[in-house]
C-alpha cells in the first residue's frame, strides 16, 4: 500500500486558518454553489490544482481557489455604502496574502508564492448581497 500526505488538505486547511484569524467573526462556508447565509461570509472553492515542475525526489504544484466575500447591503448601489466596503475588504485580503506569500504553519512549510491574481467586484448574484471574488494562487512544493 502507497503512502501519501493529503497536501491539498494541508494547504487548504492552513489558508483557512490564516483568513479565520484575520477575520475571526466571520463564517467561512465552501459551496459550490453560493448560497444566501448570514449577512456577510466568506465562501471558499477550490479552482484548479496544476502540476507545474518535477524534479528528483518532488514536484511543484500550484492550487488556485476562489475566495468569495459576501455582505448583504440595503439600498441603492452606491460609493461609499457598497464600493468602498468591498474594496476595504480586499485591500484588507490582499494584504493579507502580501504579508504571508510565504507562510508556514506550527513551523511547518505551507506554501510559497501566494498572490492575489485578480479581483471581481460583483452585485445581486444573490439577491440582496454584494460580493468581490478574489482569484488566489499557492505554490508548493512537494518532497517525495
Amino acid at each position: 500500500m502507497i503512502t501519501y500526505t493529503n497536501i491539498f488538505k494541508s494547504v487548504l486547511d492552513a489558508f483557512t486558518a490564516l483568513i479565520s484569524g484575520e477575520w475571526t467573526t466571520l463564517p467561512i462556508h465552501y459551496d459550490a454553489e453560493l448560497q444566501a447565509r448570514e449577512p456577510q461570509f466568506i465562501n471558499i472553492d477550490l479552482v484548479s490544482d496544476d502540476f507545474n515542475e518535477q524534479f528528483a525526489g518532488g514536484q511543484t504544484r500550484t492550487y488556485t481557489f476562489k475566495v468569495s466575500y459576501l455582505r448583504r447591503i440595503g439600498g441603492d448601489y452606491q460609493k461609499h455604502t457598497h464600493i468602498d466596503s468591498l474594496s476595504e475588504w480586499s485591500e484588507r485580503f490582499k494584504r493579507l496574502i502580501i504579508n504571508n506569500t510565504a507562510y508556514e504553519s506550527g513551523g511547518a512549510y505551507k506554501w510559497h508564492d501566494g498572490t492575489v491574481e485578480s479581483i471581481e467586484y460583483i452585485q445581486d448574484t444573490i439577491e440582496g448581497y454584494s460580493q468581490v471574488d478574489l482569484t488566489i494562487t499557492l505554490t508548493t512544493t512537494e518532497v517525495h
